[in-house]
């Protein structure tokens, strides 16, 4: 489950620069480190690590939306789906206007096997983020589930015109292509996943 790579590195980027000629650097507050040290850990796959950063956040910073959503994650790669809905649900009901919670909660009903649930998430990720290929990718996968091949492939489709470097989109593409009996563009697809696996170095 990919939980995205949903922006860890989009969510927080924190950069802090001290003043020419000042004698100290500003200090960095005590959650920024923690926030900086969980993101850090979620890039390192270090789930635990990030979970208990994360926590010091969100007890520092009981309102902070990106530390409840980026532990969500944490727990959905860990596969602790129940605590990662619950920070999800949580993120949403703080900033309701947020896209990354509902496109993260709707690749953790994908996973969890909810296609309804998922498409309902992603359509409110996408209203809020017309240009998130990964809830693209993702309500992709929902459709997939449903049975409905038609309305997956618009999507994988519109994920890899966001990002033509989808790998994922194009094997996802392409096992829809065979369920329908289109050899060829099944064929494409497989070409040139493989060809971005390779380039990958996988």
């Amino acid at each position: 489950m990919r939980m995205a790579n949903r922006g860890v590195s989009l969510m927080v980027a924190l950069v802090f620069l001290g003043l020419v000629g000042c004698a100290e650097p500003p200090k960095v507050p005590e959650w920024q480190q923690a926030l900086e040290e969980g993101v850090a850990a979620m890039e390192a796959k270090n789930y635990d690590k990030a979970i208990a950063s994360l926590t010091w956040v969100i007890e520092l910073k009981p309102d902070h939306v990106v530390a409840f959503n980026t532990r969500g994650n944490a727990y959905a790669r860990k596969g602790d789906k129940a605590k990662a809905e619950a920070d999800f649900a949580t993120a949403i009901k703080m900033k309701p206007d947020y896209d990354a919670p509902y496109g993260d909660r709707g690749e953790l009903y994908v996973a969890m096997g909810d296609a309804d649930k998922a498409i309902a998430d992603l359509d409110k990720a996408l209203k809020l983020n017309p240009d998130d290929s990964e809830a693209f990718l993702s309500r992709g996968k929902a459709h997939a589930l449903k049975g409905d091949a038609d309305k997956a492939i618009a999507d994988f489709t519109a994920a890899i015109t966001q990002n033509d470097e989808m790998e994922e989109a194009y094997t996802a593409r392409a096992a829809q292509y065979t369920k329908k009996g289109d050899a060829d563009k099944a064929a494409a697809d497989t070409k040139r996943a493989k060809e971005l696996a390779d380039a990958k170095g996988k």
